[in-house]
């Protein structure tokens, strides 16, 4: 299971309503940062972001790897067997978001200012 938090003082504030906060997208306000953890593989649906952003990734299984993908015209192609990482994301919609692991990970995602 996908739980999905925003950031509050650098802290994740998770929210009950699971990983859609509109139906069909995530949206990301410009000033807010989500996360999302999870196990193993997962869906997190379409995700758009309004801004320019950065995506951080972290996995906490050493000698794994990670792929985070997405579908559509702005495509994520990430792979990496480092614990952590970042990748820039341009403003748009990010359909059929996936992440591939093993053990846990989580994913942040943050407007560029």
């Amino acid at each position: 299971m996908v739980k999905k938090a925003h950031l509050k003082d650098g802290v994740a504030v998770h929210e009950p309503t699971g990983v859609e906060v509109v139906p069909g997208a995530s949206k990301l306000p410009p000033s807010q940062s989500y996360a999302f953890t999870g196990t193993g593989g997962e869906s997190l649906g379409s995700i758009r972001a309004p801004t320019r952003s950065t995506l951080r990734w972290t996995r906490g299984q050493a000698g794994s790897r990670i792929e985070i993908s997405s579908s559509g015209a702005h495509p994520i192609a990430i792979a990496s067997t480092g614990g952590h990482g970042t990748a820039p994301i341009g403003a748009g919609t990010y359909g059929d978001v996936t992440v591939r692991a093993t053990g846990r990970w989580t994913i942040v995602i943050v407007p560029t200012h």
